[in-house]
């Protein structure tokens, strides 16, 4: 088929949501589609540099600049250049569609239920996810969200009373063929706003180059058991809920942790691991490129 893919993020050397939207172009492709891909120029160096090295006949790239202010708090340049990015990247499509005629028009990212797509408008199948952005935190957890209670508690009365009223989730929700839920309060949505169909889709994009074909082993428990936490400091993910779910954990067995992550809350990952006596036992590694993660 040929396939019109809207990733805002994508990136060959990145994870998180530049890394789905690279894993999805390059899996569609490598099933034998032809893939053309609208994305941001935020990646254009390394898709370039890349390709290269990898050429990829099936897999066409169209960048399309979004300029927002780097003076605006980073939630509000996410939702400033979403909102830029559906009218410029419909626009680029439709010129695209014209000369192509796709089959399947498919919205990987932003992957928000409430930024949502347009692409809907070039009146072909539309696939629309995956996709979060119905989730809230739950009431009580509020302490585990240091340095971005307000934020999440604007975007919880924001999801919990006034989505399909806000932004764009109505529209492109009851007007995409297949909704593509994350979770399962984004799948709720998706039935309140009229999804034609829904099914459930992990959002993590992982490469099978990643994966192991080696059976588990089991757990020696003379050995520590050795956890890997990865991702951003950001107030949602939690990363002081894990410190204290470790203080629990270290009661019953020994454990090694390695955190691997920046953030706003890395000025307080060395004082919580202190406080919570898990020095030599919570390993934090900060920031570490990409590939060396790998």
């Amino acid at each position: 088929m040929k396939i019109l893919l809207s990733a805002f993020a994508c990136n060959p050397l990145r994870g998180s949501e530049p890394g789905i939207g690279w894993n999805w172009a390059h899996e569609l492709s490598v099933a034998g589609h032809s893939v053309w891909v609208i994305t941001a120029d935020a990646g254009k160096e390394e898709i370039k540099a890349y390709l290269e090295t990898h050429p990829n006949p099936r897999l066409r790239f169209e960048y399309v600049n979004v300029p927002v202010s780097r003076w605006l708090p980073e939630s509000l340049r996410y939702i400033a250049a979403a909102i830029l990015w559906r009218s410029q990247s419909l626009n680029r499509a439709r010129e695209l569609n014209e000369d192509i005629d796709f089959d399947i028009v498919h919205h990987v990212s932003f992957g928000s239920l409430h930024l949502g797509s347009n692409l809907w408008r070039l009146n072909k199948p539309f696939i629309f996810g995956p996709v979060g952005g119905g989730q809230v935190a739950p009431r009580g957890f509020g302490r585990y969200l240091v340095g971005g209670r307000l934020i999440e508690a604007v975007r919880s009365i924001v999801v919990r009373y006034y989505t399909g009223i806000l932004f764009f989730a109505r529209s492109t929700v009851s007007n995409a063929a297949v909704v593509l839920y994350a979770n399962e309060e984004t799948r709720e949505w998706a039935h309140r706003l009229n999804a034609r169909q829904s099914e459930y889709m992990s959002a993590a994009g992982v490469s099978h180059e990643w994966l192991s074909n080696r059976t588990p082993k089991n757990l020696d428990p003379s050995k520590p058991l050795k956890i890997l936490w990865l991702g951003g400091l950001r107030p949602r993910k939690g990363v002081l809920l894990a410190l204290e779910a470790l203080v629990l954990l270290g009661r019953q067995t020994e454990f090694e942790c390695t955190i691997v992550g920046e953030g706003l809350q890395s000025r307080h990952m060395i004082a919580w691991i202190e406080e919570r006596a898990l020095t030599g036992k919570v390993d934090w590694r900060g920031h570490i490129p990409f590939t060396d993660v790998m």
